[in-house]
């Protein structure tokens, strides 16, 4: 378990591959675990406990769907629990260290501009380590993955808009 860790905080830190995960249906259902987990204390300073496991549900789900979709377009579908145990493991890394961010908030409450800036330093971080995860996942070139992984981050923004209307993010 500790060196199961360890991997998702070297994918988190860029170091390592989802490759280098074994394509284990138990890893893939413990990362995501650890990151619905992660991500509720993550969101608890800001949503209600059902809005954000919702918001977790949804997050899992457009991940996992759209890392299935471009492995189905390019007939690599073998590679799925591998990349999506490293998006939800590495992502629940993030998710932890958000959650010392916003450790202090409560609900409603305005946030501090350092902790406005570390969010966004976060929110880049995640971006990395989607284009990280993306360009290994498809083989594809860095600056292949990073569009790639703007174009995962507005299709979610846009199914979160769509629906949860009022505060998606």
């Amino acid at each position: 378990m500790l060196a199961l860790a360890r991997q998702f905080i070297d994918i988190a830190l860029l170091r390592a591959k989802p490759q280098d995960l074994p394509a284990d249906t138990g890893v893939l259902v413990l990362a995501v675990c650890f990151a619905l987990f992660t991500f509720l204390v993550a969101s608890l300073p800001e949503a209600e406990p059902g809005m954000a496991l919702q918001r977790a549900l949804l997050d899992l789900v457009v991940t996992g769907l759209f890392i299935y979709g471009g492995l189905l377009y390019q007939r690599r579908v073998s590679r799925f629990t591998q990349a999506f145990s490293a998006l939800a493991g590495a992502g629940a890394v993030i998710n932890l260290a958000a959650a010392v961010v916003t450790a202090g908030l409560r609900p409603g409450e305005q946030a501090s501009t350092l902790v406005m800036v570390l969010s966004l330093l976060l929110l880049a971080w995640s971006l990395a380590l989607c284009a990280h995860v993306f360009r290994h996942t498809f083989t594809v070139s860095a600056p292949a993955g990073a569009l790639i992984a703007l174009v995962y981050v507005i299709i979610a923004l846009q199914i979160s808009h769509l629906l949860y209307p009022s505060g998606a993010a």
